[in-house]
C-alpha cells in the first residue's frame, strides 16, 4: 500500500513539474458620476478579473472569474464566468464546461453571436465582457481549407437583466413572473469558415430559445375590458447567419447579417381556461452590420458601421381551443426581438463611427465613438483617454453622453439620465 501511495505521489509530482500554470488578470476600480448633477451612479462593476490556466501536453483547464463590486453599498460577489476542460487532438479542439463563445466578424455588434445570453449590466462593453457563460460542449475541426465548429448547450439560459436598477434608465421596474418555459431546452449551432481569394467568409446556424421573455397568453374578461392579465414565456428561435471580410488596399470591409425565425411553441404549464387566450406568434426578422476600417500612417484606426434591423413578416393571433380572435378587438403586444444584438432596442437603423489609437510610445491611448439614429432624433457620444505612467498601470478618464428626442419613452431620451463621467485606474498582471 505504501509503495502504491509513493508511486501515485511521484506520478502527480512529475505531471505538475511538466505542466504549465498561467495566471493573468486586471484590477479596475472606477466611479461613474452623472454630468447633470454630479451624483454617483450605483451600478456593479468588475473590480477584479482573473484568468487561471493549467496546461499539460494536449490538455488545458481554464477558468475566468470576476469579483463584482458596488461602491455605495460596498457589496461584492464572485462570478465564475468560465471554467472548462479542453483537449487538443491533431484534428482540432474539444471543450467541455462553462464557456463564452464568440461568433461574427464585425466589431462589438454581432448579429450571429447568439450562443450566450447577454449581461445587460455590461451591454456597452465589447467582446466577451458583454456575455454570460453557459455550460456547453464545443468541438472545432481544422483543415487546410476550412474550419468547422459545432456547439451544444444542454440547458436554457436567459439574459441577465438589471431589474429594479434605478440608476439604469432602461431597466424594468420588476422582474416578471414567467409562466411558460421551453419544453426542449437543448440548443445547438454550427459555423463553417473558409477563405476564398484572400477573403474570409463564414456561414452559421443556431437553434435555441429566446433570451428575453415575451407574451404567451392573456386573460380577457371581455374583448373590450381593460382588466386583463398577461403571462410570459420564451419563444423558439432559429438563426441563419453569415459574415464576410475582405481587404481593398488599406481598407478592410466587414459584413455580418442574420435571419431569425421566432415563434411560440409547445410550452410547459399550458393549462387552458375558458377566458385564457394563447398568443400565437411567428415572426421573421433580420439584423445586419456593414463595417469599414482604415488605419492611418500614425496607427490611428478609423471605422464606420451601418447597423440595421427589420421585420420581414409578422403573423400574430390570439387562440383558444382552435378559435382565432381578431387582433383589432384585443390588445396586440408589440413585437420585441428576444435574440440578436441589444442595440436593436435603440433603433432599427443607425450609423456608428469610431476611432482609436495609441500615442507617445504606448503611454497614451484614445478612443471615441458617435452613434446617430437614422430614423428619429437621437445619438450618443463616448470618449475615453488612458495614460500609463508606468508599465502595467493605467489611469482612465471617459465620458458617455446621450441625446434623445421629444418622445419621453424613446430609448435615447431615457438614457439621457445615464450621461456620466467615468474615472478609474487599471492594473494588469
Amino acid at each position: 500500500m505504501e509503495i502504491r501511495k509513493i508511486t501515485i505521489t511521484l506520478f502527480l509530482a512529475a505531471g505538475l513539474a511538466q505542466a504549465q500554470i498561467s495566471v493573468s488578470g486586471e484590477i479596475n476600480p472606477y466611479v461613474m458620476t452623472r454630468t447633470k448633477n454630479s451624483s454617483q451612479i450605483d451600478l456593479p462593476f468588475r473590480l477584479l478579473s482573473l484568468d487561471i490556466g493549467y496546461s499539460f501536453e494536449k490538455f488545458d483547464i481554464k477558468t475566468n472569474s470576476a469579483i463584482e463590486h458596488r461602491i455605495k453599498t460596498n457589496k461584492s460577489l464572485i462570478d465564475l464566468r468560465e471554467m472548462y476542460f479542453a483537449f487538443y487532438p491533431e484534428w482540432g479542439e474539444l471543450k467541455l464546461g462553462r464557456q463564452i463563445h464568440s461568433w461574427g466578424a464585425v466589431d462589438a455588434i454581432n448579429p450571429t453571436n447568439n450562443l450566450n445570453p447577454y449581461d445587460y449590466y455590461y451591454m456597452f462593453k465589447v467582446g466577451a465582457g458583454t456575455k454570460v457563460g453557459v455550460l456547453s460542449l464545443s468541438s472545432t475541426y481544422y483543415s487546410d481549407s476550412f474550419q468547422f465548429e459545432i456547439i451544444i448547450n444542454p440547458y436554457f439560459n436567459k439574459n441577465r437583466i438589471p431589474y429594479d436598477e434605478k440608476d439604469f434608465p432602461l431597466a424594468p421596474d420588476n422582474e416578471p413572473d414567467v409562466r411558460y418555459f421551453p419544453e426542449n431546452e437543448l440548443e445547438a449551432g454550427f459555423r463553417l469558415q473558409t477563405t476564398i481569394n484572400s477573403s474570409d467568409i463564414s456561414f452559421s446556424y443556431f437553434s435555441g430559445n429566446d433570451r428575453m421573455p415575451s407574451i404567451h397568453s392573456g386573460i380577457f374578461p371581455n374583448e373590450t375590458s381593460a382588466d386583463i392579465s398577461m403571462d410570459l414565456g420564451y419563444r423558439k428561435t432559429t438563426m441563419i447567419g453569415s459574415d464576410f471580410v475582405t481587404f481593398i488596399g488599406d481598407f478592410t470591409f466587414r459584413i455580418e447579417g442574420a435571419l431569425y425565425n421566432t415563434k411560440t411553441g409547445s410550452t410547459k404549464n399550458a393549462d387552458l381556461q375558458d377566458n385564457l387566450l394563447m398568443f400565437s406568434e411567428e415572426v421573421l426578422y433580420s439584423q445586419y452590420v456593414l463595417q469599414f476600417e482604415y488605419t492611418t500612417a500614425n496607427d490611428l484606426m478609423l471605422s464606420g458601421q451601418f447597423i440595421g434591423s427589420s421585420v420581414i413578416s409578422d403573423d400574430r393571433k390570439w387562440i383558444n381551443d382552435g378559435n382565432e380572435f381578431s387582433l383589432s378587438n384585443i390588445i396586440a403586444p408589440e413585437f420585441s426581438p428576444g435574440m440578436g444584438t441589444p442595440f436593436a432596442m435603440f433603433t432599427n437603423n443607425a450609423l456608428l463611427v469610431s476611432s482609436s489609437g495609441i500615442l507617445f510610445d504606448d503611454r497614451v491611448d484614445i478612443q471615441g465613438s458617435i452613434m446617430s439614429n437614422l430614423e428619429n432624433p437621437g445619438s450618443f457620444v463616448s470618449f475615453g483617454l488612458g495614460y500609463s505612467p508606468v508599465l502595467n498601470w493605467k489611469l482612465e478618464l471617459a465620458t458617455t453622453q446621450f441625446s434623445g428626442s421629444d418622445k419621453p419613452q424613446d430609448a435615447f431620451t431615457l438614457m439621457e439620465r445615464f450621461n456620466h463621467l467615468r474615472m478609474g485606474v487599471m492594473y494588469n498582471f
